[in-house]
């Protein structure tokens, strides 16, 4: 039987931030579900934003109506396999075949989506819950247990919620390895196989890692900021000084607050990995900003930056104010990211998988293990790192950005309800 797993973040993002004035408007809801509309519109036509805008909304207040854990864990239905967003906007729900009866008595909670003609359901094999456990299986058998020539054949895995399925990538691709994996690590039908896409890149420019494994609970807040603060953006850039020496540069992603301390979530890699007491400064060490006060490395790819008396983060981008985290991801859920190394420029994209997890190396030849994080197909170049992953419909907080696949327009974000569930020990810094 598959054992259920705590939830794991992992964080992937490369990303610098540019230190500016942007005027940010506290638009009404409807003036912002205006404004999102006509910039989707733009983007991607005005009959994808119409479907998707309908779409989005359908399917989140579906998840909305479902119960949860006492950790707010959303506690998926037997019948619910995925539903994911196609190319034109449109929905599809993934009905598990084998408890077609369970979804029948359940028929309330979907029969709003049954009536749509915007929406096609497909009949799977596996409930979406399946597929969760089998990926915090995975992680348990490879990264939480010995190497052996199996494990170590794997590059990573992701769930592919549109063929319902959990992917294992694969270094040595052959049917030997295949059979080799399902003989030694495990061996289940929702399991395929591929080959493994090449490294994934980071900006990592120091010899040594350190790391400390302090848990903490992150909360993401949108408080006003003080008229008197020295302002910075999320997006902008930040300096790394260590010792009285500059050491690196990168993002800011959110603004958050450990405990009852104000600060930021930044990626934990910058600087070939943040150290507790690094020194945090806007661009050519012009304003300092505050320190690093938090650093974890495995699992996840976060930093917490603590602001010194006086600085606040502005949860805007845009023009537009972020608001609070996003409860769930959908395959097919636009998303943007805003970071340094692009300038400051916001760059699109869609959710590609909503849990990812794969062995990183770091420049200095340290591995390490990064666990349910967002694939996405937003771009991102060096410098990137650190900044922050917001979806442009509900302009909620998704993550960081923490790495990229060099050529290739595929991004990786670490997950902020995954670093919430990490850092669950409130922590007085």
């Amino acid at each position: 039987m598959l054992k259920h797993l705590g939830k794991y973040l992992a964080l992937i993002v490369t990303c610098v931030l540019v230190f500016g004035s942007i005027q940010v408007r506290a638009d009404s809801d409807d003036s912002f579900e205006a404004y999102a509309f006509n910039a989707l519109s733009e983007r991607r036509g005005a009959e994808f934003a119409t479907n998707y805008t309908r779409t989005l909304n359908m399917l989140n207040n579906f998840v909305e109506s479902l119960p949860v854990t006492r950790t707010g864990d959303i506690m998926f239905p037997s019948y619910y396999g995925g539903a994911y967003i196609t190319e034109d906007g449109n929905a599809v729900l993934l009905i598990v075949e084998s408890q077609l009866a369970e979804a029948h008595r359940m028929e309330s909670s979907i029969s709003f989506m049954q009536r749509s003609e915007y929406l096609t359901v497909r009949y799977v094999e596996f409930s979406y819950s399946e597929l969760v456990e089998t990926t915090n299986l995975l992680i348990e058998l490879i990264f939480d247990s010995p190497s052996t020539p199996a494990t170590e054949n794997v590059r990573g895995w992701y769930m592919d919620v549109r063929g319902n399925r959990v992917v294992v990538e694969l270094v040595e691709y052959s049917e030997d390895a295949i059979n080799h994996f399902r003989r030694m690590v495990v061996d289940l039908p929702q399991i395929t196989f591929e080959l493994a896409q090449e490294e994934i890149v980071l900006e990592n420019s120091l010899n040594e890692t350190t790391y400390d494994q302090h848990m903490l609970y992150i909360q993401e807040s949108i408080d006003a900021v003080s008229n008197n603060a020295l302002v910075a953006f999320v997006g902008d850039r930040i300096d790394i000084w260590r010792n009285g020496a500059y050491v690196s540069w990168g993002s800011i992603g959110y603004r958050a607050w450990a405990g009852d301390v104000p600060g930021f979530v930044t990626a934990a890699h910058l600087g070939g990995v943040l150290r507790n007491g690094d020194r945090i400064y806007t661009q050519n060490r012009g304003h300092f900003l505050g320190h690093v006060s938090i650093v974890q490395l495995q699992r996840l790819d976060a930093a917490f930056v603590s602001l010194a008396p006086g600085v606040d983060i502005v949860s805007g981008v845009g023009g537009m104010m972020i608001r609070g985290p996003a409860p769930h991801f959908f395959v097919g859920q636009e998303v943007a990211a805003r970071g340094a190394g692009s300038n400051g420029i916001v760059r699109h994209g869609h959710v590609e998988s909503v849990s990812d997890s794969f062995h990183m190396n770091l420049v200095c030849g340290t591995r390490v293990n990064i666990t349910n994080s967002i694939r996405s197909t937003h771009s991102m170049i060096d410098g990137d790192s650190g900044g922050i992953v917001f979806c442009t419909s509900t302009r909620t907080v998704v993550g960081i950005n923490i790495g990229f696949i060099r050529y290739s327009p595929i991004a990786f974000t670490t997950r902020h309800d995954y670093i919430r569930f990490l850092m669950l020990t409130p922590v007085r810094l």
